[in-house]
């Protein structure tokens, strides 16, 4: 019975595929976040591979915590168009590959100072700061007109960061919300940042794709898509953290096979 269900399914796939095709090809650029349900000094500690960047005095200091993780996202990809389901409406694979740029998080901590009759801000900021690559796929329903389409669907992505630091970044700077006399050039932004090594994580992400393209001359298409999901970020050797909202915003830039 069960060899009989697995040959089923295979023969099924196989019959989908060979009527399948490739529709477009393209690249994609835009903004990503991750917004995280726990983000705290924990997660500093725990992705970091040094004790030695904690080792200051913030008894006197305020901390504040940012949830938001930014970067900047470049993605290829690739669509597989099905038989169409009915009239102007088709069903597509998108595979493709991406790397996220640049994602900062951060914790923070802050205290009022006075030297030489001047108040300061004086704070520690402990920054995470990645990249990733990722492999990302998704199943869309498209509906075609003449000159635009629109799609959406279901999707995923796996990552792994390569080139992680912790940053640890002690800064003054005068306190422009007092009211008090400050020569710029004796009163300059003092900063002094150490780079320690972090730890590699890798992400998984489940999200809900929207787009629209707009169909220029013949082949060339140009889009704008959104994507929102939920997630969880793995550090490897460590912790398992939330992501409690991801999306991104691209702009999209193809060239379509079948018009």
């Amino acid at each position: 019975m069960k060899k009989t269900l697995v040959l089923s399914i295979c023969l099924s796939l196989l019959s989908t595929l060979s009527f399948a095709q490739i529709k477009e090809v393209g690249v994609s650029f835009g903004a990503h976040q991750d917004v995280y349900s726990n983000m705290s000094m924990n997660f500093m500690r725990d992705l970091s591979l040094s004790d030695e960047a904690f080792n200051v005095d913030l008894t006197s200091f305020e901390e504040e915590t940012y949830a938001y993780v930014d970067g900047t996202v470049l993605s290829g990809f690739v669509h597989i168009e099905r038989p169409s389901i009915n009239e102007g409406v088709s069903k597509e694979w998108v595979i493709g590959a991406r790397v996220i740029f640049d994602r900062e998080a951060m914790v923070s901590w802050h205290r009022p100072v006075v030297e030489e009759g001047i108040q300061y801000q004086d704070s520690y900021v402990f920054c995470i700061v990645d990249n990733e690559f990722g492999l990302t796929g998704s199943h869309l329903w498209r509906k075609d007109g003449r000159f635009f389409s629109a799609y959406t669907g279901l999707g995923a992505n796996l990552g792994i960061t390569f080139n992680p630091e912790l940053l640890r970044i002690r800064q003054q700077f005068p306190d422009f919300s007092v009211e008090q006399e400050i020569d710029p050039v004796s009163n300059e932004d003092r900063v002094d940042i150490i780079t320690y090594q972090a730890r590699h994580s890798g992400y998984a992400r489940m999200m809900v794709p929207i787009g629209v393209q707009a169909h220029i001359l013949k082949k060339a298409v140009f889009g704008l898509e959104w994507m929102g999901g939920t997630g969880v970020h793995q550090a490897f050797g460590g912790d398992t953290y939330h992501i409690r909202f991801s999306h991104n915003i691209t702009l999209r830039l193809g060239y379509n096979f079948v018009r």
